[in-house]
């Protein structure tokens, strides 16, 4: 495990939530552009966690999408959903057990989500990513109405097949103005 970006040299991969890093590797001119903006947000916003500048993403082969595999990921979302619906019912009836359950089930189903993330497109994945890094500490039966809603938000508007890079940017927002840390993930960076 490496404490420090000083830590990598030219042929060390760096694995960060889905994303594997090596420096000098090469990518699309889309990915570099959306991992450069990745970066420069992170180091705007963090900086004690000290976000690479010379350092780009290798992107990973992904699995052929198959009618089957959408149609899981499509349940699989439905089932996010009303996760979501049910938390923000039961925060705003403070039904602590209710909220526990619907917040357990959500994150059982975004982890399931992951294990289904080559199917989708980047920007996808690192909507996802930003969500379960912001509810990973996090006790489903304290999470008060304002975080819920801000979850639903997400699920229901942003964690769509065909998200953007805007839909990340949103996710961000919408996670950190709640009171939840969607850069818990990169805590490993800080010196």
């Amino acid at each position: 495990m490496l404490n420090r970006l000083t830590d990598v040299t030219d042929s060390t991969p760096l694995e960060v939530r889905g994303y594997v890093i090596t420096k000098g590797s090469q990518g699309s001119d889309y990915e570099l552009y959306g991992y450069r903006r990745l970066c420069d947000r992170v180091n705007k916003e963090r900086p004690e966690i000290g976000m690479p500048e010379n350092h780009e993403p290798v992107r990973r082969a992904t699995v052929r999408s198959t009618p089957e595999s959408r149609y899981a990921l499509n349940c699989l979302l439905k089932a996010a959903k009303e996760n979501t619906d049910r938390m923000v019912e039961a925060a705003s009836s403070a039904e602590v057990m209710d909220l526990a359950m619907a917040g357990m089930d959500l994150k059982i189903t975004l982890r399931e989500l992951w294990r289904k993330r080559d199917i989708c497109g980047d920007d996808w994945r690192m909507v996802l990513n930003f969500l379960q890094t912001a509810l990973a500490e996090e006790i489903p039966e304290s999470l008060s109405a304002q975080k819920c809603l801000a979850v639903q938000a997400v699920v229901h508007n942003h964690l769509r097949i065909a998200a953007g890079q805007e839909d990340v940017e949103k996710t961000i927002d919408l996670l950190s103005n709640s009171g939840l840390d969607p850069w818990k993930a990169f805590a490993g960076f800080r010196e």
